[in-house]
């Protein structure tokens, strides 16, 4: 009987010491972030998350390093009361006097801190470009950031990693890896960070459930580095998803970073599968931004777009921070299951609201959502959605105001009445067809620059094929005609024609009034514009033929397998050889 009880106590106490514990890993592993560079955007992060003390924080020490050195160069320079530090510092104090002098009238301090006023009495402020302002305004951050270590538990990981567990939060860890001198935070802070190991060291014995933010930089892969997701390569994030699913009892994954989506959407996940549902903060091959103020708190010039709100200011008539994340509120919706929209704008902005309207404003961190034991990434479905982008997944005729996500690689016709973006959303090399596109009141240089390649920075594997385009002509001058023919939108450098003899980023290709025209753009802007040949025009053509093969391979495939992993890798494949096959035709040339 007492061994019963015995067995019975120990699976009580286990299921009752069990928690819900919240972890944002924030990573930057090569060292983008130092106080010498103008990338901010992890430490600023970091920063609020200390700030808010929602869950335990898991750094890379040279994020420490970088806030600490950037408060000892402000601290420096307040010593001269003409730099410009001393200057924000001024503009801080003011402003905190102007509040508490008007009792908190906020609309009359909006009035008096105007642009006029802030050129006036901050000209060295005024004066300064926005790059140069947001490097001082973020020091500023770094020096008003106030850390307490006696409200934190700390730890090194011995792995280039630096664990804060809030004292109110009940965690059991392995005590030797605990620092107890602030001094001892920056032992060892050069040494490179990895992350599995630092999981491994801190959390294996864990029996809790997590949920898990990671940030940190993304880059694709490319002559002068390996690919990046969130700061780690390939292979580091492979081992954390798999440490995440076996290791630990994982409730929900969100990461955000720079071409996240895309190819690293389907590439690092090989097909496997795992128990818990995981969400990325970026649409597509493209980089994603980060939102809220470097100095932390809402400094003047105050005017009609940038106003001090009640939520900026204390009860005792004090600047506070800024709230660009809460963490705290995105642990607590995570934990109810609501994997939603608005999930995800508690910690990236990617959506305003103005009563019942909501505006997207930076499609780029449209989030993306892979369920538990699904092996694709889907966008996610809530009522939101549908205010934002519109999708494709069928070969019917669209019509749209909002952004067009391109699922599938057929399409009869797109209506447009502004220059909307048009975004393939089917990873790697991809071709799509469009039969027409009518957009009578746009102008067709927007309409190649704000729709096509709308996403400016996103990786160049997309192609697009178009019958036929009504639209306002601004490109070839003296051309009364409005409808262009044949269009051919080629982003892959494997799609140059052999008559190139310099490089180019995106080439458009059509036909107006029996005439043939080239256009060429580098990063979305136009550089040249030739009348072409007979035989150029002949070279075109047959490219259109291989860009033909491109779209009707794997054209009917149903979504959820055209996205697998295997698919993706086919497809790769079949392109590369389409590819061979035009330059070994000479009708190529890759620049």
């Amino acid at each position: 009987m007492k061994k019963i009880l015995c067995i019975f106590y120990l699976i009580s106490f286990s299921y009752l010491s069990s928690q819900n514990q919240n972890l944002i890993i924030l990573l930057d592993t090569i060292g983008q972030e130092t106080s010498k560079s103008s990338e901010i955007n992890i430490t600023h992060q970091c920063i609020t998350a200390l700030q808010q003390k929602s869950g335990s924080v898991l750094i890379t020490a040279s994020l420490w390093k970088n806030i600490t050195e950037r408060k000892k160069h402000f601290i420096k320079e307040l010593e001269d009361y003409t730099s410009l530090e001393s200057k924000v510092v001024n503009l801080y104090q003011r402003t905190n006097q102007d509040l508490k002098a008007s009792k908190c009238n906020i609309s009359l301090v909006n009035k008096q801190l105007s642009e006029s006023w802030y050129q006036d009495t901050y000209p060295s402020l005024a004066s300064l470009s926005k790059p140069n302002l947001d490097q001082v305004k973020f020091d500023f951050l770094c020096y008003n950031f106030d850390f307490d270590m006696s409200q934190w538990h700390i730890y090194n990981s011995n792995a280039g990693m630096i664990l804060f567990v809030p004292d109110r939060i009940s965690l059991i860890l392995d005590s030797t890896y605990k620092i107890k001198k602030e001094q001892d935070m920056v032992k060892h802070i050069d040494k490179k960070a990895h992350l599995v190991e630092s999981l491994q060291n801190l959390f294996t014995q864990s029996k809790d459930q997590w949920v898990v933010y990671i940030s940190g930089h993304g880059h694709p892969e490319s002559i002068l580095q390996r690919a990046h997701i969130s700061g780690l390569s390939i292979e580091e994030f492979q081992n954390v998803l798999r440490f995440l699913d076996e290791s630990i009892s994982t409730k929900l994954l969100v990461y955000s970073s720079c071409y996240g989506a895309g190819v690293h959407s389907i590439e690092p996940y090989e097909g496997e599968k795992f128990n818990y549902p995981i969400i990325v903060i970026a649409l597509t091959d493209a980089p994603t931004y980060g939102f809220g103020l470097f100095e932390g708190v809402k400094l003047p010039p105050y005017n009609n777009n940038f106003q001090l709100e009640a939520q900026d200011v204390s009860k005792i008539c004090q600047l506070k921070p800024h709230l660009a994340q809460d963490y705290q509120s995105f642990f607590n919706r995570a934990y109810q299951g609501l994997f939603d929209m608005t999930l995800i704008q508690y910690i990236s902005k990617f959506f305003m609201c103005d009563q019942l309207l909501c505006d997207l404003y930076k499609i780029e961190n449209f989030p993306l959502i892979r369920k538990s034991q699904s092996s694709i990434f889907i966008p996610i479905e809530d009522a939101l959605i549908h205010k934002f982008v519109k999708k494709t997944t069928s070969n019917e005729p669209v019509m749209t105001d909002k952004p067009l996500l391109l699922y599938n690689k057929k399409i009869k016709s797109i209506q447009l009445h502004s220059a909307t973006p048009i975004i393939s959303m089917l990873p790697g090399m991809q071709s799509h067809e469009i039969g027409a596109v009518i957009a009578k009141k746009v102008l067709l240089s927007d309409l190649i620059k704000k729709s096509f390649l709308s996403l400016s920075d996103a990786q160049l594997y997309k192609n697009f094929m178009i019958q036929k385009i009504s639209c306002i002509n601004d490109v070839i001058k003296n051309k009364d005609e409005s409808i262009i023919h044949n269009c051919m939108i080629l982003n892959q450098q494997n799609f140059m024609p052999s008559f190139l003899t310099d490089p180019v980023q995106t080439l458009v290709y059509f036909e107006l009034e029996n005439e043939s025209y080239l256009v060429f753009l580098n990063d979305q802007k136009f550089i040249n514009i030739m009348t072409l040949s007979h035989e150029q025009m002949k070279n075109m053509l047959e490219i259109k033929k291989y860009l033909q093969i491109s779209i009707d391979y794997q054209a009917d495939l149903p979504l959820d397998t055209l996205l697998t992993h295997d698919m993706f890798l086919k497809n790769k494949f079949h392109q590369l050889d389409i590819a061979q096959a035009c330059l070994s035709g000479k009708i190529c040339k890759k620049l």
